[in-house]
C-alpha cells in the first residue's frame, strides 16, 4: 500500500489496505487508520461505510467498535454518518458510555435533535437522577428550550 501511495496511486494504495483489513478485522489500528485516510481525501465516505460495514458484520455485537466508528465519522464531520453509529448501538445496549456519546451527538449538532435527546434520557428512567452526566445532558435540554429554572 506504502508504495502504491508513494507512486501516486492512490486506488491501488486503498485496495491493498481495504483487503488487510478485510483479512484482519481485529486489528483496530489498520481499521481506523484506513478509515481516517478514506474521510481526510474527500469523497471516499462510501468506500469507509464499505469498509466498517465489513468489520461489523465479522464482529456482531461489538458495542466499541460501533461508537469507535462514530467517534471517527464525527471527527471528521460526518455528523449524519456518526449519528447512525452511535444509534445503532445505543439500540443494542444502553449503556452508559454509548448513551452519553449519542446524547453529546444529539445535543451539540446544528440544530440540536432535542426529540431524540429526549427519547434517549426518558430511556434510561431513573439512573438519570443517579448519574451526573445524565443530569447535565437533562439540564441542557431544558436549557435548549429556555427552560432555565428547571435546567438549574
Amino acid at each position: 500500500a506504502v508504495l502504491h501511495e508513494e507512486a501516486g496511486n492512490v486506488q491501488a494504495s486503498i485496495a491493498d489496505l481495504r483487503e488487510a483489513v478485510k483479512l484482519n478485522p481485529m486489528i483496530d489500528e489498520l481499521r481506523v487508520s484506513l478509515l481516517r485516510y478514506l474521510l481526510s481525501i474527500g469523497d471516499r465516505d462510501t468506500d469507509a461505510v464499505e469498509v466498517v460495514e465489513g468489520v461489523i458484520k465479522r464482529r456482531p455485537g461489538d458495542l466499541a467498535l460501533l461508537v469507535n466508528t462514530g467517534d471517527i465519522f464525527r471527527e471528521a464531520g460526518r455528523i449524519d454518518r456518526a449519528e447512525d453509529y452511535y444509534e445503532r448501538a445505543y439500540k443494542q445496549s444502553a449503556q452508559l458510555f454509548i448513551v452519553l456519546r449519542y446524547l453529546d451527538l444529539l445535543q451539540t449538532r446544528k440544530p440540536p435533535a432535542l426529540t431524540k435527546a429526549d427519547e434517549v434520557l426518558r430511556t434510561m428512567g431513573s439512573a438519570v437522577d443517579a448519574e451526573p452526566s445524565l443530569l447535565m445532558s437533562r439540564a441542557k435540554q431544558f436549557a435548549f428550550r429556555g427552560r432555565q429554572e428547571e435546567a438549574l
